[in-house]
């Protein structure tokens, strides 16, 4: 099938949510249009969609201005997203630098031994990332570490490479590790490392997806996260892996669990207080607000 939609002008683009219901002032709207892709904005215009029709009309009374509200509200909560993960990528990097190296010194990490649960192609490809990563940094450390070491030394210490490599490539790391390790680093983040493997794999997802200002709010999740079977609490119960909350539960419990999480959980409840309208499409349950106390 050949995709033949032509270009349209900023005033044709206007005219065609007009015409499909859309209702606003079309000079307000052009000014949108011109510092927002259409086909960016058509993806907060999809839940006003009526699907009795093919031809992407809009429910009656369909304003701009309640479009408006959810873009402003995702890319709010977008923000928080990245805050939060922020903390838990530099925690988690710390973590596994610390443990590492401990047990298998500055430099354990070019030993494919020291990685039992990936392959040995998969361990030459990060040995691979690494040194590309190396070699593209621009971080002062880095010339100041092989200035002062590089005739005895061409790889970084593992605390330092750490810094330059990228959250799903330390993830992929942890996740190559012997399982004594994982449990050990796991326990500081109190869960059990296979589902720590997963929740990392779910917010590297996420943190892209904030990274590039992609629409967080009603998204079905990609990449699924796994749910403790074993809490002493039932704070789990019911929570589904599909949806942004799940992920919002994951950074509330790995925050608590470095005791970073008080302003983080105050801000992101604020937020939802403040727009309760979206959280069904979330995945919320009805009591949500005991996860924000």
């Amino acid at each position: 099938m050949i995709y033949d939609k032509p270009s349209l002008t900023f005033d044709e683009q206007a005219e065609l949510l007009l015409s499909r219901g859309l209702i606003a002032e079309k000079s307000e709207l052009i000014d949108l249009l011109r510092v927002v892709n259409y086909y960016r904005f058509s993806g907060y215009l999809y839940t006003f969609r009526d699907f009795r029709f093919e031809t992407g009309f809009f429910l009656s009374n369909t304003k701009l201005t309640d479009v408006l509200k959810i873009y402003e509200f995702d890319k709010e909560l977008r923000f928080l997203l990245f805050e939060g993960l922020k903390r838990i990528e530099i925690c988690f990097k710390t973590k596994l630098a610390y443990h590492f190296s401990q047990k298998y010194g500055a430099f354990g990490y070019i030993e494919k031994d020291n990685f039992p649960n990936i392959s040995k192609k998969q361990h030459a490809d990060f040995l691979r990332e690494s040194s590309n990563q190396t070699r593209r940094s621009k971080e002062y450390f880095v010339k100041r570490f092989f200035d002062k070491y590089g005739d005895s030394h061409y790889v970084l210490p593992i605390w330092m490479l750490v810094e330059i490599l990228s959250f799903g490539t330390v993830g992929h790391v942890f996740e190559g590790l012997e399982n004594s390790l994982k449990k050990e680093i796991s326990a500081c983040f109190e869960v059990e490392h296979g589902v720590l493997i997963s929740w990392i794999k779910c917010l590297c997802y996420i943190r892209n997806l904030c990274a590039h200002h992609s629409r967080v709010w009603n998204r079905v999740l990609a990449i699924k996260p796994k749910i403790p079977k074993k809490r002493k609490t039932d704070e789990w119960k019911d929570v589904k892996n599909n949806k942004i909350f799940c992920v919002i539960l994951i950074i509330i419990s790995m925050l608590k669990s470095l005791n970073l999480s008080e302003d983080w959980v105050e801000k992101v409840g604020r937020l939802f207080e403040e727009n309760e309208e979206m959280l069904k499409k979330m995945g919320f349950p009805e009591k949500w607000k005991i996860y924000f106390r």
